[in-house]
């Protein structure tokens, strides 16, 4: 049976604005409840690393301020999306990032709520809590993160994908990928939903999402010495002797894992890696979110010695898992592009 495509309820318009209206609120109470309304504590850990590249844009390499230093200065300046967004906000003033920024942080989740309302436009105020499901998610706009404009980018690039606007998808799975790396994970994911689907066309406009990338990073890699997918720092925090073999690592981590906690968050993510398989068939969110699982490939046991850090990690994963069990149960609810069998039927 095809599913139900009827518009009744409130038009499209309307569904997005209440969307991202909830978003809004939602994401300004997480937000400033967590910071019990301090501006100088909306950010921390990686969010304050964010803010700092904010706030010193186009610093020389001996101006740029020794925390992002000391934790990967290519790797930080790489993920310039978040860190732009604040900056253009505050019309280049440093000063005004503090400010600008939890309010960027805010917008996306707003825009985040509103894609997945776009994405499940049948699924009613529940579509715009669906990001939310997903642990990495909540705790990203907590702490000001770059995830959180990576995955509204992202999820507003795979609606565009899905409906074939190829050139508006290109442009922000460019940005999300700008933003957070692991976002590269949804444009493989919708480079081989394309493939199956044999939409050729596709593929070759989405790899033009690469190019603003790879000019970016070229950038970064002269002005301050590295790709930044290859910054030192990462090999310094990351166990390197359990990187060679794809699943080592993972073997590594759940036989001499760091902690309990640990061991259980790897667990977990094994199941939530097995449970997208499984679903991989059932809509267009198990396909593109199944590049995802390489992450749980390579994650040595260090990734999952913070549990906060290790739920962001794999907020992707947690994202199409979620979406890929609501469109597989509820099918009334998706778009009917999400639907579409994974091979795409010729005639002859």
């Amino acid at each position: 049976m095809e599913p139900k495509t009827t518009t009744r309820g409130p038009s499209a318009r309307a569904r997005f604005a209440i969307s991202f209206v909830f978003g809004i609120v939602l994401g300004a109470v997480i937000v400033l409840g967590r910071a019990h309304g301090d501006l100088d504590k909306t950010a921390f850990g990686d969010g304050l690393l964010v803010r700092s590249v904010a706030a010193r844009i186009g610093a020389a390499p001996q101006d740029v301020n020794s925390v992002v230093a000391s934790r990967g200065t290519s790797l930080r300046y790489g993920r310039i999306g978040m860190p732009a967004a604040a900056w253009l906000l505050a019309g280049g003033k440093p000063h005004e990032v503090r400010l600008t920024h939890p309010i960027v942080v805010i917008l996306a989740t707003g825009f985040t709520a509103a894609a997945a309302a776009a994405l499940f436009p049948f699924a009613g105020p529940l579509a715009a809590m669906l990001p939310f499901l997903a642990p990495g998610f909540p705790l990203s706009v907590a702490g000001g993160y770059g995830e959180v404009t990576a995955v509204a980018a992202a999820l507003w690039g795979l609606y565009f994908a899905l409906r074939e606007r190829w050139w508006p998808a290109a442009a922000l799975l460019s940005y999300a990928i700008l933003s957070k790396e692991t976002a590269g994970i949804v444009l493989i994911g919708v480079c081989i939903w394309c493939l199956l689907q044999r939409r050729f066309r596709g593929i070759v406009i989405m790899a033009t999402s690469l190019v603003p990338v790879l000019a970016w990073w070229g950038y970064v890699a002269v002005r301050y010495g590295h790709i930044p997918i290859l910054d030192p720092y990462l090999t310094v925090t990351t166990d390197t002797t359990d990187l060679g073999i794809p699943g080592r690592a993972l073997l590594h981590s759940l036989l001499h894992p760091i902690s309990t906690e640990a061991l259980v968050m790897t667990l977990v993510t094994i199941a939530l890696a097995i449970g997208l398989l499984i679903l991989i068939r059932r809509s267009a969110f198990g396909i593109i979110g199944a590049p995802s699982i390489i992450q749980l490939l390579g994650a040595a046991p260090f990734a999952w010695k913070f549990i906060g850090d290790a739920a962001r990690l794999f907020t992707f994963l947690q994202l199409f898992v979620v979406f890929a069990i609501v469109a597989s149960t509820r099918r009334r609810w998706v778009i009917p592009e999400a639907l579409a069998p994974p091979v795409r039927q010729v005639s002859a």
